[in-house]
């Protein structure tokens, strides 16, 4: 209900009423401060302690419990060696959980009915285990958001608002955008930090300028395996432009996600090659990466920054948001038509990708998520760094997908 910092929030936990013979419990609830961290051996760390906060006022009808608890997730020890946590045949942990809980009101205090609430209360975590072995991560939904006012999150986002998709007849609305308006809008590129002009001396991050292209549609094609360079497809989007004429150049991400069902996700983006071509610190970068022929060069550069706008803690402890060159993690693809540049993601490329994509699209109906893609600079001369484009994806419904 509250955010503090990255790793800091107030969380608000109702739990429904139980029936332990001869009679049931009165719903309880719990204001609780929640702190995660991971740890130098790759454990991951989550602590509860309750807290009083005036956005969480007791409930009618629920008794206000106290709780100080703590779970550790431990990777296999053969992943803990590595230390980044980049082990490919990490897919297991083991999940530890302390807890000490006063649910306070009336309980029975014989037949030791006290206990068997607690024991009740902590057997939870077994339905975690059971949720992903059942689901093997693609449906799962410990904590589903409900009805989320999206202009209160962030300092305010409107799908499909001005920083969103173009409304003329274009390459961003001919054919319409298989992900609805309602499911995606232009990022602010303010909410990323980016490398500024004296990074190498000072390592100081600064908030990225206005975004040098323009969002104008997202895809998500069904598709009968991982489909490489998709807007030379007849019936893509980017195809169909260069058809009719349209001038416009585009720089696309072909994001591939493993199945059954296999899935590109499709961010597409409008450019102006001046930009490119300009003598920028961008333009620096930008030449050799979209003109150039060394694709070791591209995966050194292209920088993917992801933000958890809206999330439970399952999914910000899975998904950071410490920029990432993609290129030295998954494999990537390039391909270069007369109206397009296109970067195609193999997430299929990594288990620990694929596992952590998977929970991802799990949740995807319950997560903001952002997606700031930028160029990175190492020398002076292209510094500062700048958001090419970004996109916010709101509740994204997977099941839309459109086959191609």
């Amino acid at each position: 209900i509250h955010s503090i910092d990255d790793n800091t929030d107030i969380v608000h936990l109702k739990l429904q009423p139980v029936f332990l013979y001869p009679t049931w419990t009165a719903p309880r609830d719990f204001c609780l401060l929640r702190y995660w961290r991971q740890n130098s051996d790759g454990c991951y760390t989550i602590l509860f302690d309750s807290t009083v906060f005036e956005e969480c006022p007791p409930v009618p009808g629920y008794v206000r419990g106290e709780m100080h608890a703590a779970y550790v997730i431990h990777p296999p020890k053969r992943a803990a060696l590595t230390r980044d946590g980049d082990d490919e045949e990490a897919n297991e942990c083991m999940i530890s959980y302390v807890a000490q809980c006063d649910p306070k009101g009336w309980l029975w205090s014989s037949l030791g009915y006290k206990r068997s609430y607690l024991k009740e209360f902590m057997l939870q975590i077994l339905d975690i285990r059971d949720a992903i072995e059942a689901e093997r991560y693609l449906q799962v939904n410990f904590d589903p958001v409900s009805s989320t006012e999206l202009s209160a999150i962030d300092g305010g986002i409107t799908a499909g608002g001005a920083g969103g998709p173009e409304e003329q007849g274009s390459i961003g609305t001919i054919p319409a955008p298989v992900l609805p308006p309602s499911m995606f809008t232009e990022s602010d590129p303010t909410a990323f930090r980016v490398r500024g002009a004296s990074y190498n001396a000072d390592k100081m991050k600064v908030p990225s300028a206005k975004s040098l292209f323009k969002l104008v549609a997202i895809d998500i094609f069904e598709v009968p395996e991982a489909t490489h360079n998709i807007a030379a497809n007849p019936r893509n989007r980017v195809h169909l432009a260069a058809q009719r004429g349209d001038p416009t150049w585009v720089f696309l991400v072909n994001i591939m996600v493993p199945g059954p069902p296999f899935l590109s996700f499709v961010v597409y983006f409008a450019g102006d090659k001046a930009l490119i071509d300009a003598d920028t610190p961008f333009g620096r970068v930008a030449r050799p990466f979209f003109y150039g022929n060394d694709d070791e060069f591209r995966n050194n550069r292209f920088k993917l920054i992801p933000r958890i706008i809206d999330g439970n803690m399952i999914i910000k402890m899975a998904v950071k948001d410490t920029p990432t060159l993609l290129g030295n993690k998954l494999k990537q693809y390039y391909y270069r038509g007369d109206n397009y540049f296109e970067l195609d993601v193999d997430v299929g490329s990594s288990s620990v990708a694929r596992n952590v994509v998977g929970l991802a699209m799990g949740y995807s109906k319950a997560i903001v998520v952002d997606m700031g893609f930028c160029l990175q600079g190492n020398d002076e001369e292209e510094l500062p760094e700048v958001l090419m484009g970004g996109c916010t994806c709101i509740h994204v419904d997977a099941g839309v997908a459109k086959k191609l």
